[in-house]
């Protein structure tokens, strides 16, 4: 099979989100965290392209109005309903402040349409039809180097906010505030899937993308372990695949059916596809949630970070990815 094909059958994860009552998907690889605005601080001038700075794991980061950015009426623009998609470009934090998360769903390259008309905005990709919403496809990377965003580096952070270089009136409140909204707790994205009679769960962060497993063609590699399914070449590399039954001490029965994905672990460390019998859906996991009595510090496995009670009583086990892809086991050869 070739490259080419393999592309045809690749499903890549995209978030799906609101912007006043627009619908955009961008690549959820990019995004390391998604939260609620808990503390903005705002400036008399600065560039209108950003919202202004909050503080995210210890350091300051750059929030971009992506309405103005985009063209959209700011007038009813208020802190209060607003949510940060934490992004990771080049090696670079941003926040991109949106409106609802909408979903997080598998895309293949024939899903996504190009552009009936010459846009002026060239990181809107493509365009695609989602729950009859015309969703546009957005490229945040060619977003913030086409906008010349003039960004507030960490280094030239001002104490005192007169300090800020002068630049565009910003078009939110035209002096400095600081929105305190530190009571919304933190959620986090969660992609569910089944393991025989189990379910499970994995940190959206550490999804790259799906591939539907009856569909790729593996090259099975002789005397190596049972888990040790093949390697598959996607999108131009080459992926381990892995049936982590055995570590989590399920029976594996090797039946593989429509429903069987091969989610794409995103490492820098090896390039590894664990096969699951069925993805269900991105959760959200409040801080709260995870920090509560319901969930349960987990011992019989050490690669079970602990086990989740929802609202609908079923146990949802967390995995810990770290520590897997660490097992000396794992690696062959």
């Amino acid at each position: 099979m070739t490259t080419t094909e393999n592309q045809n059958q690749t499903n890549v994860l995209y978030l799906i989100f609101k912007v006043a009552d627009n619908h955009y998907a961008t690549l959820a690889e990019n995004i390391l965290e998604i939260t609620r605005l808990h503390k903005l601080t705002v400036f008399e001038k600065m560039d209108k392209n950003l919202v202004g700075l909050m503080e995210f794991r210890d350091k300051i980061i750059n929030v971009l109005n992506i309405k103005t950015i985009l063209g959209i009426n700011t007038e009813n623009t208020t802190p209060d309903n607003t949510q940060i998609l934490v992004i990771n470009i080049n090696n670079k934090t941003y926040g991109l402040a949106i409106d609802e998360i909408i979903d997080i769903t598998q895309l293949s390259e024939s899903d996504i349409h190009k552009l009936p008309y010459q846009s002026d905005k060239p990181f809107i990709t493509g365009l695609l039809n989602i729950k009859d919403h015309q969703t546009a496809i957005l490229n945040i990377e060619e977003m913030i180097n086409h906008s010349n965003i003039k960004i507030i580096e960490q280094e030239d952070s001002p104490k005192q906010p007169e300090q800020l270089p002068s630049s565009q009136p910003v078009q939110i409140p035209d002096i400095t505030h600081t929105y305190d909204l530190q009571n919304e707790e933190k959620e986090y994205r969660f992609i569910s899937f089944s393991l025989g009679e189990h379910i499970y769960c994995l940190s959206l962060k550490y999804v790259k993308e799906f591939a539907k497993m009856a569909k790729l063609n593996i090259t099975q590699i002789p005397y190596t372990p049972d888990f040790f399914k093949g390697i598959v070449n996607i999108r131009g590399e080459f992926i381990n695949i892995i049936d982590i039954k055995p570590f989590l001490g399920i029976n594996s029965n090797n039946e593989i059916s429509q429903k069987s994905k091969i989610i794409v672990i995103n490492s820098t460390d090896l390039n590894i596809g664990i096969i699951v019998d069925e993805v269900f859906d991105m959760i959200n996991i409040s801080s709260q949630q995870l920090q509560a009595e319901n969930s349960l510090k987990f011992e019989k496995n050490k690669f079970i970070l602990s086990e989740l009670v929802m609202e609908n009583n079923k146990v949802i086990s967390i995995i810990n990815i770290d520590k897997l892809l660490k097992d000396s086991n794992l690696y062959v050869g």
